[in-house]
C-alpha cells in the first residue's frame, strides 16, 4: 500500500492525530508506581450546583425554587443538616463518610461572563486571555512524557492546548489508527504507515513515528487493564477509561474528562435526575476501578458557571454565576464543606439573581494541584496569572 502524509491523517484516529499535532513528542518514561494524578471533570453547559448539592438547610431554596425543590423532596441525601446530595449521587455517600469526599460551595471564576463559550475559554485559559491552557502550562513545569497529560473525550480541550504534548483518548478508551476498520485492514494500514515513516529525522517524520508508537503503547496498556465495572452512559465510560489509564501506570499526572448535557433551561428536574444518576454511578465506578490507587488520585468537578437561584417558567434555570464542586481522593481532607456559604436571600445574591462566588475556581484548582502534585506557588502564579492563590485547606497536609 502506498501512503502519503495526507493519508496518514486520514487513517489516524482523533487521539493519534492530536498527538501528532502537538509537536515533537517525548519518549515514554518507565512506569512510575509513585505517580500521583489529578483528574478534572469538566461539566460543560453550566451545572446547577444548587441541584447537585442542595443547601436544603437554607429556607430560601424552597421559596426560590418551589417546583424544583419539591422534585428533590425525599430523594435528597442529607450530609450535615445544611447541605445534601442529589439522590443520584448517593453512591458517593460512603466516600463522604470515610473522609475522601469534600464539597466546595459557591465556586466560580470571578469576572467571567454568562456566555458558555466565553466563560469556558476564560476558565480553561486560567482566568486571563492566553494562547495556551492552564493545564498545558502545568505540564511545561514538570518532567513529562507523551502520557503525562491526557484528555478523555472527542477532542483536545482548551485547557490542554499549547506547546506541550497531550494525548486524546475517546471516552470508550479507543485510540490509534483506523480503529473502526476490520482488524486485517487495520494491521495493513499500521504496517504501511510504519514503513512510510521508518526513515528520516525531519520533525514531521520523527513525530509521526513517535505518534504511531505512542498510540500502540496506549492501546496495549488499556488492553491489559480491562474494566472491572460496567460503565453506564458516556460519563461512566469516560471516567472508567480515565481510571484504566491511571491503573496502567503510564505516568499520567493530569487527565481532563469532558462531559456535556448540563445546560438545563427547561424540564431540569427530569434531565438532571438522569445526569446525576450517571454522574454518581460514574464517580463510584471510577473509585472502584482504582481501588488502593485512589490514595494517589484527586478528582475534581468544575463547570464554567452555575445557574440562577430562581427557577424559570419552564421548569428550568438560566445562566448564573457560582456553582458547586465535588472533590474526591485519598489526599482530600473530606467529610467537610470547604469554603464560605453566602446564603440565598436576595441581598446576598450576585446582581440580585445568582449564587455569589465565595471560592474562585482558580483557588479550587490550585489547592488540588498543590495538594496532589506538589505544585508550588510560583508555578501556580504562571498557571493562573494575575491571581494570588488563596489556600482553601482542601487537601491533607
Amino acid at each position: 500500500m502506498t501512503w502519503s502524509r495526507r493519508g496518514f491523517f486520514a487513517g489516524a484516529g482523533a487521539g493519534l492525530a492530536t498527538l501528532f499535532a502537538r509537536g515533537a513528542l517525548r519518549a515514554f518514561a518507565a512506569p512510575d508506581a509513585s505517580t500521583k494524578t489529578v483528574v478534572v471533570l469538566m461539566q460543560r453547559g453550566a451545572c446547577d450546583g444548587l441541584a447537585m448539592i442542595p443547601p436544603h438547610g437554607d429556607p430560601e431554596l424552597g421559596r426560590a425554587r418551589p417546583s424544583l425543590a419539591t422534585a428533590l423532596g425525599a430523594n435528597l441525601v442529607d450530609l450535615d443538616g445544611q447541605f445534601g446530595l442529589h439522590a443520584g449521587l448517593a453512591p458517593l455517600l460512603d466516600h463522604w463518610t470515610a473522609g475522601r469526599l469534600a464539597i466546595v460551595p459557591a465556586v466560580g471564576l470571578t469576572g467571567a461572563s454568562r456566555s458558555h463559550f466565553e466563560a469556558q475559554d476564560l476558565l480553561e485559559q486560567g482566568g486571563a486571555p492566553s494562547d495556551t491552557g492552564w493545564a498545558n502550562r502545568a505540564i511545561a513545569h514538570r518532567a513529562h512524557t507523551d502520557t503525562t497529560a491526557i484528555a478523555v473525550g472527542n477532542s483536545l480541550p482548551r485547557a490542554l492546548a499549547g506547546d506541550q504534548p497531550a494525548l486524546v483518548v475517546e471516552q470508550s478508551g479507543e485510540i490509534g489508527v483506523a480503529r473502526k476498520t476490520q482488524p486485517k485492514k487495520r494491521d495493513a494500514i499500521i504496517a504501511a504507515l510504519t514503513d512510510l515513516y521508518a526513515q528520516g529525522d525531519d520533525p514531521f517524520t520523527s513525530t509521526a513515528r513517535r505518534a504511531l508508537a505512542s498510540a500502540q503503547r496506549i492501546e496495549a496498556a488499556l488492553a491489559a487493564q480491562p474494566a472491572a465495572t460496567k460503565p453506564q452512559g458516556p460519563i461512566g465510560q469516560a471516567l472508567v477509561t480515565a481510571a484504566r489509564l491511571i491503573r496502567a501506570r503510564l505516568g499520567a499526572e493530569l487527565i481532563v474528562v469532558d462531559t456535556g448535557g448540563w445546560d438545563t433551561h427547561t424540564a431540569e428536574s427530569q434531565r438532571l435526575d438522569r445526569q446525576f444518576h450517571m454522574l454518581g454511578d460514574a464517580i463510584a465506578a471510577f473509585a472502584t476501578e482504582l481501588g488502593d490507587q485512589l490514595a494517589d488520585v484527586t478528582l475534581v468537578t468544575i463547570s464554567e458557571f452555575g445557574r440562577t437561584v430562581r427557577e424559570n417558567g419552564t421548569g428550568g434555570t438560566d445562566h448564573g454565576t457560582a456553582t458547586m464542586s465535588l472533590v474526591l481522593g485519598g489526599a482530600v481532607h473530606g467529610k467537610r464543606i470547604v469554603g464560605a456559604w453566602p446564603g440565598l436571600t436576595t441581598d446576598k445574591l450576585f446582581e440580585g439573581r445568582d449564587l455569589a462566588i465565595t471560592t474562585d475556581s482558580r483557588d479550587l484548582l490550585g489547592d488540588v494541584l498543590a495538594g496532589t502534585l506538589a505544585v508550588d506557588s510560583p508555578t501556580l502564579a504562571a498557571l493562573f496569572p494575575d491571581h494570588a492563590h488563596k489556600p482553601l485547606g482542601l487537601m491533607r497536609a
